[in-house]
């Protein structure tokens, strides 16, 4: 069982042939395969989705969006049962709808607004299939998407992170070692190839008993990136009863998500009054100026704004 984008210590003792190390000083010893490990996994690609997991982790608010995870359209698709038709669960929703952010008026009488960045159904339903782990034997890779981010976003990059996180688990595979090495000697090296990317990907979840994978923000990739992403994840989920596919985006992509694969179970993100209330008692509870803000204020933020947001 491995948890999304954690650390497998053990990566690299495939084989005990490639477990070689090299003195570099008396005080200093280099194991070669781990180093080798390293420059593989940067070869594949340079996005680290496990660090931005952890930024929006840390920043979302408890509670807000655990709604998805009661829907039995969640239930359907999260389940344990492998093989399902409906293996793709697609979330949509407009800007400030909770699947990127909540936008709120920071107090009735204001004009200035503030945002909820915390991406809360997606990290949510990343943690929460982490937490399945402790019950089935499941392998999550996750990745979120910033269009500010996009000439990084190459399709080789995305796949590339997520074929990373699933060698966390059994480490890199000979023939993938041997692909690299191969290029290393040729013109500089070659980035590696989308086509032989999605044939290890294959391979790979093959090996494992249920895969998932997360893709948060898919609206922000290039237009270009986003049909190659989902051709490949279309391919791979074909070719993989074994495995389930999460995205979550804006609602003008969903014909578009729906082209790619053979079903797909669409949910719309709309904040629950418990949802802006949450989020409302957590930005209140740390305000960093308690005294200007008297009960009958905070009063009236609570009762003004949640209607206000489930009017619009």
């Amino acid at each position: 069982m491995r948890l999304f984008g954690s650390h497998n210590i053990d990566c690299g003792n495939v084989t005990n042939s490639h477990n070689r190390s090299v003195t570099l000083n008396k005080n200093i010893t280099v194991n070669k395969t781990d180093a080798e490990d390293n420059q593989i996994k940067q070869w594949l690609s340079p996005l680290e989705p496990r660090n931005r997991h952890q930024s929006v982790q840390t920043n979302r608010v408890d509670g807000v969006g655990g709604w998805l995870l009661e829907r039995d359209e969640f239930r359907e698709w999260s389940g344990s049962h492998v093989g399902l038709e409906q293996d793709v669960l697609f979330c949509y929703g407009n800007p400030g709808v909770g699947k990127t952010h909540i936008t709120l008026v920071r107090k009735p009488s204001s004009s200035n607004w503030i945002s909820l960045t915390a991406r809360n159904i997606s990290s949510l339903v990343i943690d929460w299939l982490c937490n399945q782990v402790r019950d089935r034997d499941i392998t999550i890779a996750g990745l979120y998407c910033d269009y500010l981010a996009q000439e990084q976003q190459s399709t080789t990059n995305m796949l590339g992170a997520i074929l990373k996180q699933l060698l966390e688990r059994d480490g890199i595979p000979e023939p993938l070692r041997q692909a690299f090495r191969n290029e290393k000697r040729g013109f500089g090296g070659r980035a590696v190839q989308l086509l032989d990317l999605v044939e290890v990907l294959k391979k790979t979840i093959a090996s494992q008993a249920e895969v998932f994978i997360c893709i948060d923000g898919l609206d922000e990739c290039l237009p270009n990136n986003r049909r190659e992403l989902l051709r490949s994840l279309g391919d791979i989920v074909r070719a993989s009863p074994n495995t389930r596919v999460f995205l979550s985006g804006r609602p003008h992509i969903r014909d578009e998500v729906r082209g790619y694969f053979t079903s797909v179970i669409m949910v719309a993100v709309v904040p629950t009054t418990e949802d802006i209330k949450r989020y409302l008692e957590m930005r209140l509870d740390g305000d960093p100026t308690p005294g200007a803000m008297d009960d009958d204020l905070r009063a009236e933020i609570m009762r003004v704004i949640p209607k206000a947001i489930s009017q619009m």
